[in-house]
């Protein structure tokens, strides 16, 4: 144990990225091995997640960078989203809202003014 202690107190852990959801495509460069610093605690702590899911550390490692991308690609997504409908908004006339026309006639119907939207 106390060599894993010492080991575990240089706080480096090398680990090389391997993608494990998708085969590698026979054009694909090989994964790129990297040094991670790590705290004494986050590497038990990954080295423990691993073993309770029966893979790798390379494994866990190479998960969390694709839910990662994941997370980004959709928060790119949401920001295209975002930008289209304030370009859309800023395009239309006023008035040309169905959610607008919509809220006009529930509002008529509330107040008894009627339903027409103008």
């Amino acid at each position: 144990m106390p060599g894993l202690m010492r080991a575990m107190a240089c706080d480096m852990v090398r680990l090389e990225v391997r993608e494990m959801v998708r085969k590698p495509d026979a054009g694909k460069p090989d994964p790129q091995p990297i040094t991670v610093r790590l705290e004494p605690a986050d590497y038990s702590l990954l080295k423990e997640y691993a073993a309770s899911q029966n893979t790798s550390l390379n494994a866990v490692v190479a998960e969390a960078v694709a839910q990662y991308n994941a997370k980004l690609g959709r928060q790119r997504a949401v920001d295209r989203i975002t930008a289209f409908q304030r370009r859309l908004q800023e395009s239309r006339p006023v008035g040309l809202d169905s959610v607008e026309l919509l809220r006009e006639m529930r509002d008529g119907r509330l107040t008894g003014k009627g339903s027409e939207p103008r």
